[in-house]
C-alpha cells in the first residue's frame, strides 16, 4: 500500500485558509505568544499592527483560565472541608459506648460538626408495623406511621429509594420531626439508611435540617451525605448486634 503523499500548501493556500477563519490564528496560544514577541524584528513591522489584537486575545485566556481555576479551587476546598466534618461527625459517634449516648451526640454535637441545625432519625412504627428497630428515649428519634411517612416523602420520596439521598427546599419542617422548631427549618436532606440486615426490615432516614433555604438544594451532588449515611447506619448496627 503506497503512503498518502503529504499535502503542500502554497502561501496563497495559506493566506486563504487564514482569511476564510481568521480565529485559526487568535485561538492558536503558541501563535499568539509569538506574535507577541514586539522586539522580534524578523516578524516584520505588520506585527505591530495587530500587537493590541494578540494582547486582548492573550489576556482574556489568562483572565479565564484565572476564573476557572478559582472556581475549581473553591468547589476542591468546600469539598474537602465537607469531608473533613463527616469524617470528624463519624468519628464523635464512635466515641459513643451505647446507644443512649450515641443518640445524645447525635443530638447536641453533630449538627454543629456538619453545620446544620437538627438532626433526626427516623423510623416506621405503629400498630401495623413491626416495633421500632432502635427503642431509645431521644429527642433526636423520631416514629412515624405508614400515612405520616408517606406524607412526609411526599413526591420527593419517589427518588428516595433510587437514589438513597433527597435534598429540598421547604416553607416549613414537619411537626412529626421537628416538633415545635419545624418552622425555622427552610431546608432539609432525607438519608435512606437501609437498616434491614440481619434484622426485620424496618424503614429507616436520618434527616438533616437547615435554617438556611440553600443549605439543601436537588441539585447538588449527594456523595458527602451518601457517606455519612452509610458510616451512621453501621455505627447503628453495631449497637443493635451487641
Amino acid at each position: 500500500m503506497k503512503a498518502k503523499a503529504k499535502r503542500n500548501f502554497s502561501q496563497q493556500d495559506l493566506k486563504q485558509a487564514i482569511l476564510s477563519n481568521p480565529d485559526l490564528i487568535l485561538e492558536d496560544p503558541e501563535i499568539l505568544l509569538v506574535l507577541g514577541k514586539s522586539q522580534n524584528t524578523d516578524l516584520g513591522k505588520n506585527v505591530i499592527d495587530i500587537r493590541n489584537v494578540v494582547i486582548n486575545k492573550l489576556e482574556k485566556n489568562l483572565f479565564e483560565t484565572e476564573e476557572f481555576n478559582r472556581v475549581a479551587l473553591q468547589a476542591a476546598r468546600e469539598n474537602f472541608h465537607g469531608a473533613i466534618s463527616v469524617f470528624n461527625a463519624i468519628l464523635v459517634l464512635l466515641e459513643a459506648r451505647n446507644l443512649e449516648e450515641f443518640f445524645h451526640k447525635v443530638l447536641t454535637r453533630v449538627p454543629k460538626i456538619i453545620n446544620v441545625d437538627y438532626v433526626r432519625f427516623v423510623q416506621l412504627t405503629g400498630n401495623s408495623s413491626p416495633p421500632p428497630l432502635v427503642d431509645v428515649n431521644s429527642l433526636a428519634i423520631k416514629n412515624l406511621t405508614h400515612n405520616q411517612l408517606n406524607k412526609y416523602l411526599a413526591f420527593e420520596g419517589k427518588g428516595l429509594y433510587e437514589e438513597g439521598v433527597v435534598m429540598r427546599k421547604v416553607a416549613m419542617g414537619d411537626k412529626n420531626i421537628y416538633g415545635n422548631l419545624a418552622k425555622h427549618v427552610k431546608s432539609e436532606a432525607i438519608i435512606d439508611l437501609s437498616l434491614d440486615s440481619d434484622y426485620d426490615f424496618t424503614l429507616t432516614f436520618l434527616i438533616l435540617g437547615s435554617t438556611l433555604p440553600d443549605m439543601f438544594d436537588g441539585g447538588m451532588e449527594t456523595d458527602l451525605l451518601e457517606r455519612f449515611g452509610s458510616g451512621f447506619a453501621r455505627i447503628v448496627e453495631l449497637f443493635l448486634k451487641k
